[in-house]
Order: C-alpha cells, then structure tokens, then sequence
C-alpha cells in the first residue's frame, strides 16, 4: 500500500472511530458522461459531474438542499420531467424505503418511460430481508447505529434486535422514538409478531399504515426485498432485472466508488 494509501485509510479510521460520518474519498473526481443523458432521482447531497440532480425540497434536509443545485421533483406527485426514450442512467439511492406503495410503482413506471433501449436503471435500498435475518440472529450487527442513537438521544442498551429491525423499516413506530412527533403514539411491543410471523407477512405488518410525513421526510416507511422489487419493476416493464452489490453496476457510468453505492447498510 503506498504513502497516500496508507494516510487516507488511516483518517479514514480515525474520523470513524470518533464517530464522525466522513467519506475522506469523497473528493471531486471528473467523471466522462460522454454526452449521455444522466440523472438521479432524490439526489440530497450528492453531485457529480456530467449528472442532473432531481429532489424533493423540505425542511429536513434544507441545509443539505441550499449546497447542491437540483431540480425540483416530487416523486408522490410529479412526472420525471423527461420526454420518453431521452435519459441513458437513472440513479436512485435510498429513496424508495421513504415513500408509500402506490407511488414508488408509478415513479417506476416513468423510469421506465424515460430510458432508452439499454439503459440502465439502479436503485440502492435497506435489504429488509437481510435486516430481518440479521434481527433473528441477534444484536451485536447492529452497534453500527449506536452514534444515531447518540445523535438522537436513544438509549441502545435499551433497545433490542426487534426494536432496531423496525427502526430501518417503519420508523415512526420505533421504541422510544415517538417523542420526535411528541407522541408515542404508534408505538407497541412488536416482539410477538415478530417471533410469529415469516418474513414478508411481519415487515407488511409493521409498515401497514404508514405515510410519507413531510415533517419527517428522513423516515422509512416501506420495505423492499429482491422479490418485491423484482415484481413492481417487471410490473413497470423492465425486462432484465440482475440483483447486483456493491460498486456491482452493469453500466460505467455508475461505477465510481467515490459516487455511487456510498450509503447505509443491509
């Protein structure tokens, strides 16, 4: 490993250790878009070079908003405002888990409007179903969300793998979580249902009911697995569907670790 390797991967360590959320390799690179036709869809605070930014404007992330240019677009509402066959890559990272079925489809349905003959969609989401597995085999996965229970005030001693689970997939209704919205209301002891019921039929009961909050933009609300993802996206017309991994993308536009796939966990 050279000199400048070697430095980087130690800050990298040190910030991480003090709990600083930091990506030290987040430095601008110049990325060759070709000319192509490149968006992301719920962009936040991401931008690169040759890509068109479209985000929703709230409170939650208005700090965030007021550094990065974007064009306004709201997912539950609004068409992507491309003509179609006109848009080569679509990028959409940690979006769909904040948005109720019903309007994730249709924003599918304009994805797959919008492509051209191979083009290449990408969405990145929490694997509810690994988060579920990881659930059953207890809590020690999970110390990596100790800093937002700092952040936020939460006890993690407190908490138990059940009480985590439900935190990345239905939000609002996590233990010891409601005083964000001065309630606890929504709130109920799911470890019952939770050592009841399979997979699917358990993440469906926790996350019945809940709606997109424009207060609490930030919440999970929705769970996807492969298959019900597969399923809304073949629904849409998408043909070729690759379950893919880390830096795994099928198009180069979409392959620079400094940019893409550098969110969360599961």
């Amino acid at each position: 490993m050279g000199k400048k390797n070697r430095i980087k991967t130690g800050m990298t360590n040190f910030l991480y250790k003090r709990g600083i959320d930091f990506m030290v390799n987040r430095i601008p690179v110049k990325v060759n878009n070709d000319g192509k036709t490149l968006i992301n869809l719920g962009s936040g605070d991401w931008e690169c070079d040759g890509w068109t930014n479209l985000d929703y404007s709230s409170k939650w992330y208005s700090k965030v908003q007021k550094r990065h240019r974007f064009v306004e677009y709201d997912i539950r509402h609004d068409k992507i405002p491309y003509e179609d066959d006109s848009v080569d890559c679509i990028y959409c990272s940690h979006v769909i888990e904040h948005i109720e079925n019903g309007y994730d489809e249709k924003m599918l349905e304009e994805c797959y409007r919008i492509l051209k003959m191979g083009g290449v969609l990408r969405i990145a989401c929490p694997d509810a179903e690994f988060l579920w597995q990881m659930a059953k085999y207890g809590k020690d996965w999970w110390c990596w969300r100790k800093r937002w229970c700092i952040q936020f005030g939460v006890d993690y001693k407190d908490l138990r793998p059940v009480d985590l689970l439900v935190r990345e997939v239905a939000t609002p209704r996590m233990k010891n979580f409601g005083y964000l919205y001065g309630t606890e209301k929504g709130y109920k002891d799911y470890i019952d249902e939770f050592e009841r019921l399979r997979c699917e039929d358990f993440l469906g009961f926790i996350t019945s009911g809940l709606e997109f909050n424009v207060d609490h933009v930030g919440d999970h609300i929705n769970y996807w697995t492969f298959e019900k993802l597969s399923g809304s996206l073949q629904k849409a017309g998408f043909k070729t569907i690759i379950r893919s991994r880390y830096a795994g993308s099928i198009s180069p536009y979409m392959k620079s670790r400094a940019y893409f796939d550098i969110t969360g966990r599961g």
